[in-house]
């Protein structure tokens, strides 16, 4: 149960041309697995039973000496995990569980941190041969491809919060958060 009747998550939103680009990419594959379009985004943590402004000032120490990550994206991948249903994978880590560690220390919690870096392209459940059907064709525009991700998003959102309501509460530029 939730102390605050809310959740908001911590993402890593890509840089605005990458962003606008990716969001047709979602909108488009959206109806495609029956789910709601969402904005594109690497979760860094989240479920996080906060106020919003707790999580504003939590993201800001979170990222005050962070400077933008830089990916290669690997290739199309997908689970059986809803929100993990379709995404991009990325081929370097190191930042990433450094800035999930750093999240965990200053929320509390290891709940709802991300187990690796991705951007998620789409959520619910599809046939894996219709996911393998649905990477063929974004294969080449998204294999090799460097993302950078620019920005801290703190988002209301979470696992009891519907996608349709998800919506960003504060927005920190990484390395610019003092």
């Amino acid at each position: 149960m939730r102390l605050n009747g809310e959740s908001y998550s911590f993402w890593l939103v890509p840089e605005a041309s990458l962003e606008r680009e990716l969001d047709k990419l979602v909108r488009a594959l959206a109806p495609l697995f029956g789910m709601p379009a969402f904005s594109p985004h690497a979760t860094v943590q989240g479920d996080l039973d906060l106020s919003a402004e707790d999580a504003e000032m939590l993201a800001r120490r979170l990222v005050e000496e962070e400077s933008p990550l830089a990916w290669r994206a690997w290739g199309i991948q997908w689970t059986e995990h809803p929100f993990r249903a379709f995404f991009v994978a990325f081929d370097r880590a190191d930042r990433f569980r450094a800035l999930t560690e750093r999240s965990a220390k200053l929320t509390g919690t290891r709940e709802g941190l991300s187990p690796f870096p991705h951007l998620s392209l789409a959520y619910g459940s599809l046939p894996v041969r219709e996911k393998i059907a649905r990477s063929r064709p974004l294969a080449g525009a998204i294999d090799g491809r460097t993302m950078t991700f620019d920005r801290l998003v703190v988002a209301l959102s979470g696992k009891d919060v519907p996608i349709e309501e998800w919506k960003a509460v504060a927005t920190i530029p990484l390395g610019q958060a003092g």
